[in-house]
């Protein structure tokens, strides 16, 4: 895309990192592959003049609740989930304040398909980290979260306090 004048954001999904990973070592090797064959790091944030977007590595937040045979977390994949959600917090939080009059989540797997409570299954994420992140959420968005980008459901979830609203006249990425 450089040619066409685009920068690519990307996100790892679960075809790059199993969120059901079964070892800490397979899920640690799968991250360092992603990381030396695809992007650097795994999640980042980036602003346009009309959004801030934070883009974040779902599949890894999700590993200490679906893989690892339900075991307890690795030490080395604690830290890495740990050190993501600490730089959510952060980067949220900068979202805020740079003044952008909208802040996007981006991920592979949505929070929740149609409510924040609906059970858990396989398109959206177990209760814990759904709670987790909604509530970092507000860090951005103190009113409500408007809309999450997944790319796996390929759909834009909103929360029931959200209402519909025409797009805006302006692209979100400009």
């Amino acid at each position: 895309f450089p040619s066409a004048g685009a920068t690519v954001h990307l996100i790892p999904g679960n075809h790059d990192i199993n969120p059901e990973s079964k070892t800490a070592a397979d899920a640690l090797a799968r991250l360092q592959h992603y990381r030396t064959t695809f992007a650097s790091h795994d999640y980042g944030a980036f602003r346009t003049k009309f959004a801030s977007f934070v883009t974040i590595n779902s599949e890894f937040l999700l590993l200490p609740y679906l893989g690892l045979n339900g075991t307890h977390a690795h030490p080395n994949v604690s830290a890495e989930v740990d050190a993501q959600w600490k730089w959510i917090e952060r980067a949220l939080t900068d979202a805020k304040a740079s003044g952008a009059p909208h802040t996007v989540l981006v991920m592979h797997h949505p929070p929740f398909l149609h409510t924040e409570d609906e059970a858990e299954q396989y398109f959206n994420w177990p209760v814990e980290p759904r709670k987790r992140i909604l509530s970092l959420a507000q860090l951005a968005t103190p009113l409500r979260l408007e809309a999450t980008l997944a790319v796996a459901a390929r759909l834009v979830a909103r929360t029931p306090a959200a209402r519909p609203r025409a797009v805006p006249p302006y692209p979100l990425l400009e």
